[in-house]
């Protein structure tokens, strides 16, 4: 069994156009080095006015950001009247109306100023005790870019494996009926189960260590560039808005961990969703489509009708498992005087569906009709 795991594994990686588009892949995923140096970040100010970019500039938001600790409401304030004298006395008035980069002087700044201020800038007097429900006590502040950075990567690399996946999963069987292996498969002694299980099985292993790999890539070279500091901090203060005003308490380390389960359900979803079409389907370019239309259209399709129903049940579909702007805004579910969260709720959808569409792309294969 392991030896027939291992030769479908090899086939799916056999494939020309497979082949390019892990290349393409592995280089973009290569480009985030780069990409996310710190010797690339952004400009800023310190108090005095000076500009500094790169690691030195890393390094005094550090600092910044740690000297604060839990955010009271004084320190919120004083975060916002430090910004506003800094850029009143050390930027061009009409720059800063331009450009909304010159609204803050620092990233933990704007971090701090996403959460208390209104679309024109203004302090908003929210409570900093009050800032999502049931929060109990104050946000940890602290040193927001990196983990800004990784979060953004993971998510947008998820879209990517996503796509990946489709196209070299949802062959794996009609790729038999169009060339006309499934006579031979079928006919032998053990080709309705064993190679059937070792498709699935090899496909799942290949979908889960495309994640894995990816993730863990991302995550050591977010730590390797900025560290640990920023997995405690509150993950509300995302500046680039992703995390929302999610419900409910939710520190970076663990933002990450619900992306990954959130990733991890959707691919095992896409996979045995892909499996199914394959197994079911005619040809490999109908597999294809039906799993890709299976992950796009309900990214588009949720919202636009007022139908309750139908908006959670697409919710519940991969490619809105895989937005976290989305799934952390949504609010909860209520069932039986519970309260569950959306993600959870995706999560248990993911475990439920999936087993579903593998027996179904098993019986599929197993009961397939050779054509004369």
């Amino acid at each position: 069994m392991i030896s027939l795991v291992r030769l479908e594994i090899q086939k799916l990686f056999r494939r020309k156009f497979v082949l390019v588009l892990l290349l393409i892949y592995g280089v973009v995923l290569l480009f985030m080095i780069y990409a996310g140096n710190p010797n690339r970040f952004s400009s800023i100010l310190t108090s005095e006015g000076d500009v500094l970019k790169g690691r030195e500039a890393v390094q005094y938001e550090k600092e910044l950001a740690e000297s604060y600790g839990t955010l009271s409401d004084q320190d919120v304030q004083e975060i916002l009247e430090e910004n506003a004298r800094i850029l009143g006395e050390f930027t061009d008035e009409n720059q800063m109306k331009d450009d909304v980069h010159y609204r803050y002087a620092n990233g933990f700044y704007a971090a701090v100023a996403k959460v208390f201020t209104d679309a024109d800038g203004n302090y908003n007097h929210l409570p900093a005790d009050q800032v999502y429900p049931g929060q109990e006590g104050l946000m940890q502040g602290g040193f927001t870019s990196g983990m800004d950075m990784m979060l953004s990567y993971v998510t947008t690399f998820l879209l990517f494996a996503a796509v990946l996946l489709i196209v070299m999963i949802a062959p794996v069987f009609s790729d038999e009926y169009t060339s006309g292996m499934d006579s031979l498969i079928l006919s032998s002694r053990y080709g309705k189960t064993r190679c059937a299980r070792a498709k699935i099985l090899a496909s799942f292993l290949t979908a889960v260590t495309i994640l894995i790999g990816t993730v863990a890539f991302i995550v050591l070279v977010t730590i390797g560039y900025f560290g640990t500091d920023g997995f405690a901090v509150d993950a509300h203060l995302c500046a680039t808005g992703m995390i929302g005003m999610a419900p409910f308490a939710l520190p970076y380390w663990k933002a990450l961990l619900i992306l990954i389960s959130l990733g991890l359900g959707a691919i095992m979803m896409l996979t045995g969703f892909a499996l199914a079409a394959s197994a079911l389907g005619t040809s490999s370019f109908i597999s294809v489509l039906v799993t890709l239309a299976f992950f796009v259209l309900p990214i588009f399709l949720w919202g636009v009708w007022d139908i309750p129903w139908l908006n959670h049940l697409l919710e519940l579909c991969p490619g809105n498992l895989v937005s976290p702007a989305k799934v952390f805004a949504l609010p909860a579910y209520q069932i039986g005087g519970h309260t569950v969260q959306v993600y959870q709720m995706e999560i248990v959808a993911a475990v439920c569906f999936t087993p579903v569409c593998a027996v179904c792309s098993y019986f599929g294969f197993k009961n397939h009709q050779v054509r004369s």
